[in-house]
């Protein structure tokens, strides 16, 4: 929901939030992530906007004690979600700590059969791009999937007002925020989730246990 903004910026905003997707997503075989995804061993040479990422989550990994592992897309590829082509399940799950960087040439290797997801990050960084880049208007929102950023007022110089949804019944709410210049930010295991092999998943994972 984008307030009293021209045409102009509303695709500034779309094509910001696609070239992220186009470098970061692990669904496109396209992308830079997909690439270093699927050459598990060797040394990839790398964006410096990929460098930054891949460096910003070892550094939250370390802060956490491996709690936040951007190794955490080798679990979900197990799954069947986000399944590289010619994924082999590694014996033992790869960490944070088998990232490998080369500063002077701007690579990167990770360990055979290691699966990364930035999204944690990826996404927070393409909603503040996407907010800079609108800051002239007077007022607006901007929901990824959960992601919320707000800037200034809405109509009437009145507060945004987020529904926090109940995680077990999607039709109640928990709580609602009122919010402005703040962001608000929601995961639960009713989103994204499936079966594999008869067994329920979701994508909330402990990467400490890999559970």
């Amino acid at each position: 929901l984008i307030m009293e903004i021209g045409c102009g910026q509303r695709t500034e905003v779309e094509n910001i939030f696609n070239a992220y997707d186009s470098r970061f997503s692990r669904f496109k075989g396209t992308s830079e992530l997909h690439k270093i995804n699927t050459t598990g061993g060797e040394w990839t040479p790398v964006s410096i906007q990929m460098f930054e990422v891949l460096k910003k989550c070892v550094l939250l990994a370390e802060e956490t004690n491996g709690a936040f592992d951007p190794s955490v897309g080798t679990v979900l590829a197990s799954y069947g979600y986000g399944l590289p082509e010619n994924f082999i399940q590694p014996d033992t799950l790869p960490t944070y700590r088998d990232i490998e960087f080369n500063d002077r040439e701007l690579s990167v290797r990770i360990a055979k059969g290691q699966v990364l997801e930035p999204a944690s990050i990826v996404k927070g960084r393409a909603i503040d791009d996407a907010g800079r880049s609108l800051l002239g208007a007077p007022g607006f929102l901007i929901n990824a999937g959960g992601d919320i950023f707000t800037h200034g007022p809405f109509e009437d110089d009145t507060l945004w007002n987020i529904a926090i949804q109940d995680p077990l019944n999607p039709s109640a709410v928990v709580v609602a925020v009122a919010v402005r210049n703040a962001g608000v930010a929601t995961s639960g295991t009713y989103q994204t989730k499936g079966t594999h092999q008869n067994k329920e998943w979701h994508h909330l994972v402990d990467m400490r246990t890999g559970k």
